[in-house]
C-alpha cells in the first residue's frame, strides 16, 4: 500500500491526463454511452480484480487514493480497450496495435507497444519491490498500473497483444488487471493456472518466457481460453492464431493491417539477435514500427527482454536503430 501511493503521488500529473484522455475516447467511440454506465462497467472490472487478487489491488487502491481517484477510474485510464470492447459490442476502432516476437531458443522477447499516442505522455518504466511478495518486477506501463510488459526476478519476461473477440462479458478480468496478476507470476504455470480458472472480460494474448526457454501464448475471449506452450519461435500480432480458433477474427476491422504487421515481424525476427540488431531491424519496418502521431495508433515503446539475465531493453516510441535504455533487476 505504501508503494502504490507513492506511485500515485508521484505519477498524478500523468494519471489524470491519461484518464482524461481515454475517457475521451470511449466517449467518441461509443454511442450513447453515459457516464453512469462507464462506471458501472469499470466498477464491476475493478470489483473482478479485487476478488481474484485482493493483496494486489490494495497496491492499485492506494495508487488511485494518492491521485484523488476512484480505483475503479484507474480502469478506464489503463484498461480501456476492453471497455472499448464490453461497452461498444465490438467497436469499430482499435487504438492498441501490438506486435511481438518471443524466441524460447533465442532467449528473448521483443515488440512493440502500440496504442493511442496520447500513452506515450503517460508511459513509464516501473521497479516493483512489494514487501508484501518476494516478486520483483521490472516493467514498462502506463502510470497507474504496476505493469504492462517486462521481467520479475523469477525470470519471466511477459506482455501482451490485443485482440478483439465478438464475445465479451461484462463481469470478467479486464487485461491491464490480468497483466499485473501475470507480472507477478513465479512460473509460466502459474500464471496458466490462474487464467484457466479465470473469466476474462475481453480478447487479448497473453505471452510468457521463462529463463529455462520455455514460452506460452495464451489467448482469450470473453468465453473461455486456448493455450500453447512455445518451444520456438512465435509472432503475435491482433488477430486469433491458435488453432482451433476461439474467434474468426470478424469483429476486428484492422485484420488485413495485423496481418501484414504478423508477415512482417515473421521475416525481420529472424534477425534479431540482441537488442541493436533488434532496433536496426525495426527501424528498416513498413508495417510493425508506427512513427505517425496523427495516427490513431503509433509505437509508443520498442523493447527487448532477456529474461535469463533479467534485462530489460526499451525505447520510448518508435524503434529507430539507435542505441536503447538498458535495466537490470537485481
Amino acid at each position: 500500500e505504501v508503494m502504490g501511493h507513492a506511485h500515485g503521488e508521484h505519477f498524478k500529473k500523468k494519471i489524470l491526463f491519461l484518464l482524461e484522455e481515454r475517457r475521451s475516447i470511449l466517449f467518441k467511440h461509443i454511442s450513447g454511452l453515459t457516464h453512469e454506465r462507464l462506471d458501472e462497467v469499470s466498477q464491476a472490472h475493478y470489483q473482478y480484480f479485487k476478488k481474484v487478487n485482493p493483496i494486489l489491488e490494495k497496491e492499485v487502491a492506494a495508487t488511485a487514493f494518492a491521485v484523488g481517484i476512484n480505483p475503479f477510474e484507474l480502469i478506464q485510464a489503463g484498461g480501456y480497450t476492453d471497455l472499448l470492447d464490453v461497452l461498444g459490442s465490438g467497436s469499430s476502432v482499435d487504438v492498441s496495435e501490438c506486435s511481438i516476437a518471443i524466441n524460447p531458443i533465442g532467449g528473448y522477447m521483443a515488440g512493440t507497444w502500440d496504442s493511442h499516442p496520447s500513452a506515450i505522455e503517460g508511459l513509464i518504466l516501473l521497479k516493483r519491490t512489494p514487501s508484501n511478495s518476494d516478486v520483483k518486477t521490472l516493467a514498462l506501463t502506463t502510470a497507474g498500473w504496476p505493469a504492462q510488459q517486462g521481467v520479475n526476478n523469477y525470470g519471466i519476461a511477459f506482455s501482451i497483444t490485443n485482440l478483439t473477440p465478438r464475445d465479451t462479458i461484462f463481469n470478467g478480468i479486464n487485461y491491464i488487471s490480468a497483466n499485473a496478476i501475470m507480472s507477478m507470476s513465479k512460473s509460466i504455470d502459474h500464471f496458466l493456472n490462474f487464467a484457466k480458472r479465470t473469466s476474462f472480460c475481453s480478447g487479448h494474448s497473453y505471452l510468457l518466457l521463462d529463463s529455462q526457454g520455455k514460452g506460452c501464448s495464451i489467448e482469450t475471449n470473453g468465453q473461455k481460453i486456448i493455450y500453447k506452450t512455445l518451444s520456438k519461435k512465435h509472432v503475435m500480432t491482433n488477430h486469433y492464431q491458435l488453432a482451433p480458433l476461439l474467434d474468426d477474427n470478424s469483429n476486428y476491422p484492422y485484420l488485413s493491417g495485423s496481418e501484414a504487421r504478423y508477415d512482417e515481424m515473421e521475416k525481420i525476427s529472424d534477425d534479431f539477435t540482441s537488442p541493436k540488431t533488434f532496433t536496426e531491424n525495426m527501424s528498416q519496418s513498413n508495417f510493425v514500427n508506427k512513427k505517425k502521431r496523427d495516427e490513431i495508433s503509433m509505437t509508443c515503446a520498442s523493447f527487448f527482454i532477456i529474461p535469463g539475465k533479467k534485462e530489460l531493453y526499451f525505447s520510448k516510441g518508435p524503434a529507430l536503430g539507435k542505441e536503447m535504455s538498458k535495466m537490470t533487476l537485481k
